[in-house]
């Protein structure tokens, strides 16, 4: 799925067709309702 996104500051907004969700970065996580997602060495 593709989709863009803006950052604000520690937030990461991902806008996708079906709608968008809203990320909190700390440190190498997005942080968001019911996901969390780490940065992978190498990325």
């Amino acid at each position: 799925m593709e989709g863009e996104f803006e950052e604000d500051g520690d937030r990461v907004i991902v806008r996708l067709p079906q709608g968008h969700m809203v990320f909190t970065r700390s440190g190498a996580w997005l942080k968001g309702n019911t996901m969390e997602m780490k940065r992978q060495p190498g990325t």
